[in-house]
């Protein structure tokens, strides 16, 4: 009798696998501490796919630790030492990833570039679990250009041994493709933007004393790959048209010192404002205070922050390649603009300042394509379709 019913007890699982799945989602950063769209992407698709009722447990460093569950998903503090090398860092991660979890059971490990690759390398290997790697960038992107080889070697090696990559764009998988050849191992499957938060435009106004001055925002890493040199060229000339401009550049990164530099250099550091880090919930903040948004990035494999100033209405500007455009209509949606070219950025912000009319137009599209074609919900599903086909194969 007990053989029968554990017979139909496997049955049973084997049909309904795909109805509940338990799986190990490994990050790097958590609201608040968040460096990029990988932090952000990490967080809302794990919720999403909670909220269709599947288990997450997402795998953080310590330092990135928010203490307790957030939004039903099951955090899993891995004890990291934060070492001056990041690379160090991110190796002894994995290294404890493997050494915490190993012995526990998951349908599915879902890592992002190449930051848990080689845990979830090792934890394939013991436990024959399906990996899903994730890619939202390239090392040679962020360094615009050679980038460090072992990261490089990580990435490359978690690209040919996954079992299946979701790429975050067309531009990503076909890059793939060309490098890789693997075409048939990718899934496309976009990012979106958070959900809405209060905003308070003018607390930001009050904050920089700002009146009736035009606001021209940017949102990003301060890194080679962001671009932003390119638009603090092009503010130059915006401004002998529009001399009260201010343009704000959100973010922290390594070019700060250099990119303050500059702009003295070039005469402009009373019409430009350097924030720092901000936290994420006073971002919305700054997208609803601005009257156009520029994400001027050299490499753009998707742009969650374009996005995000589109949900509060706020008319973006952005480089043709990124991947957020593929989906969005040039000239009704959004704005395109060829990178590393200042004289392009030049040239759409003042066509945007001048016509107030078609400035609310695309920002009040952009809106509406945004929300309709981009939302976690439908990256959960699809995903979640992607995690499917891979564990009836197991």
């Amino acid at each position: 009798m007990g053989h029968i019913f554990s017979l139909l007890f496997k049955n049973y699982l084997t049909k309904y696998k795909s109805v509940y799945m338990k799986i190990l989602m490994i990050g790097w950063g958590f609201p608040p501490n968040i460096e990029g769209g990988l932090d952000t992407h990490c967080y809302e698709l794990s919720k999403a796919i909670v909220k269709k009722g599947h288990e997450v447990h997402l795998a953080l460093p310590s330092f990135n630790n928010p203490d307790k569950n957030v939004d039903k998903i099951k955090i899993r503090a891995i004890r990291t030492p934060k070492y001056r090398s990041s690379l160090r860092t991110i190796l002894r991660y994995n290294k404890n990833i493997f050494k915490e979890l190993v012995n526990e059971t998951f349908d599915i490990i879902h890592t992002h570039d190449w930051f848990g690759t080689l845990a979830a390398f090792k934890i394939r290997e013991v436990n024959k679990t399906p990996w899903v790697l994730t890619l939202h960038s390239f090392e040679y992107m962020r360094a615009c250009g050679s980038g460090n080889k072992e990261i490089e070697q990580i990435e490359n090696f978690g690209i040919k041994y996954c079992d299946r990559i979701i790429a975050v764009s067309n531009l990503v998988k076909k890059e793939i493709e060309n490098r890789y050849g693997l075409g048939k191992k990718i899934d496309v499957i976009y990012n979106a933007a958070g959900p809405k938060l209060k905003a308070y435009p003018e607390a930001i106004r009050r904050k920089y004393n700002l009146k009736n001055e035009f606001i021209i925002l940017s949102v990003s890493r301060l890194t080679h790959q962001k671009g932003i040199e390119y638009l603090l060229y092009a503010a130059k000339d915006v401004l002998k048209k529009f001399p009260d401009t201010k343009f704000i550049i959100v973010g922290k990164g390594y070019l700060l010192g250099s990119l303050k530099k500059f702009v003295r250099n070039i005469g402009i550091s009373k019409s430009v404002i350097f924030t720092g880090f901000v936290p994420e919930s006073e971002i919305p903040s700054y997208y609803k205070a601005a009257d156009i948004f520029v994400m001027p990035s050299v490499y753009e494999p998707f742009g969650i922050s374009a996005l995000e100033a589109m949900s509060y209405g706020c008319p973006v500007i952005a480089t043709e390649n990124a991947g957020v455009c593929e989906k969005l209509k040039n000239g009704k949606d959004i704005v395109e603009v060829k990178p590393k070219d200042s004289k392009s950025i030049c040239k759409a912000i003042i066509m945007l300042l001048k016509k107030k009319k078609l400035r609310k137009g695309i920002g009040e599209n952009g809106m509406k394509s945004s929300k309709k074609t981009y939302s976690w919900k439908i990256a959960a599903k699809q995903t979640l379709d992607v995690y499917s086909q891979l564990t009836k194969n197991v």
